[in-house]
């Protein structure tokens, strides 16, 4: 009676949750570290990138787009990258549970279970190949807007096949009774490989996106040493990291003279950037308008804002900058209109209690 005890199904799954790996929670943890941690920064600009607000009117342009309510919903979802920790956890989550239900609706149990990895590093693969495109001239809603989709497609085939199947849906944290060690092994060991593959994807072909995408943040909190140590750890040949340690030596010091940005000395290596129309994209154009704004260039930088506001809409990123630029301008009407659009926004009341003072006549 005793072995039979022993050997329950019940008692070999409650062995399974204390001994066995669980390549799911390995899987879930790995990639909260890599998006909250190692590409947070890059999120973190997408996020300021993307355009929602509680001003349902205002999202009208992109509810009339195709798919356009999927874009707002992924819109939504990317706010939380305001924080990269918890935008990561979100994002992590998500790829987790497409994982886990993508396994149960193909059956990828025992010694195929590491097929059901698959889908999600496509997506963690095709972020870190598309670098600064995810978000410069794009539709932002796409970014997690398009694994939400999935994961609702999945819940609802395993709704369907769980209606028509005596095969339980095992728990999300618990390997099933009958996988074998080796097979959590295996599934974790195809997570290690190609996690490493995409760090050494973007290390090896898109090494600039990291640094930048730091230095705009560093940018944000005027963290001007922070700037120059993150340009002197990723080398100046790179056009973005250039600008942007140029933009930090202006703004640091007053007897640097601020250089046009058609005096720029020209960088060795291209960089990987599209416009709307998907052709390459002069890369200066991603950092023009800051450099125009440390410069002093004010003129310039406005008619770029009024442009981008025009084909490419609004977004917490062009609002901040338009304000500086209308009150350097002296044109204080117009950065109390940028502000209170700002105001229907999440996430910006710190920028907002700082300039607004400054835009009362």
């Amino acid at each position: 009676m005793n072995n039979q005890q022993k050997n329950s199904p019940e008692n070999r799954t409650s062995r399974v949750m204390t001994e066995w790996p669980d390549s799911l929670k390995a899987f879930f943890f790995a990639f909260w570290a890599f998006f909250g941690f190692y590409y947070g920064d890059v999120l973190y600009i997408a996020q300021q990138h993307s355009f929602f607000t509680t001003d349902l009117e205002a999202l009208r342009p992109v509810w009339e787009k195709p798919y356009g309510s999927l874009w707002i919903i992924g819109r939504a979802l990317l706010q939380a990258f305001h924080s990269p920790f918890w935008g990561g956890a979100l994002l992590s989550g998500m790829l987790t549970l497409i994982s886990w239900l993508f396994g149960y609706v193909f059956r990828l149990r025992g010694r195929f279970g590491y097929l059901k990895y698959i889908p999600a590093f496509v997506f963690i693969y095709v972020v870190v190949y598309h670098g600064f495109d995810i978000y410069y001239q794009a539709e932002t809603g796409k970014l997690l807007g398009i694994p939400f989709c999935i994961l609702l497609i999945l819940a609802c085939q395993a709704v369907f096949v769980r209606s028509f199947s005596r095969k339980k849906l095992s728990g999300l944290f618990t390997p099933p009774a009958y996988n074998r060690p080796l097979d959590e092994w295996k599934a974790m060991g195809f997570i290690l490989i190609l996690g490493a593959g995409a760090v050494g994807m973007n290390e090896w072909y898109r090494p600039y996106v990291r640094p930048t995408a730091r230095m705009q943040r560093e940018l944000e909190r005027q963290d001007w040493k922070g700037m120059q140590t993150t340009a002197s750890r990723s080398g100046l040949t790179y056009s973005t990291v250039a600008a942007y340690y140029a933009i930090s030596r202006m703004e640091d010091k007053n007897d640097v003279p601020k250089v046009p940005i058609d005096m720029l000395p020209p960088t060795s290596r291209p960089i990987y950037l599209h416009n709307r129309d998907g052709k390459l994209e002069n890369a200066r154009n991603y950092f023009l308008m800051d450099y125009c704004i440390a410069s002093e260039q004010y003129p310039i930088a406005y008619e770029l804002g009024k442009a981008d506001l025009k084909t490419e809409g609004p977004s917490p990123f062009l609002l901040k900058q338009m304000v500086r630029i209308c009150l350097a301008l002296h044109k204080k009407e117009e950065a109390r209109s940028h502000l209170n659009v700002l105001r229907t926004l999440p996430f910006e009341k710190d920028f907002i209690e700082t300039y607004a003072p400054e835009t009362q006549e």
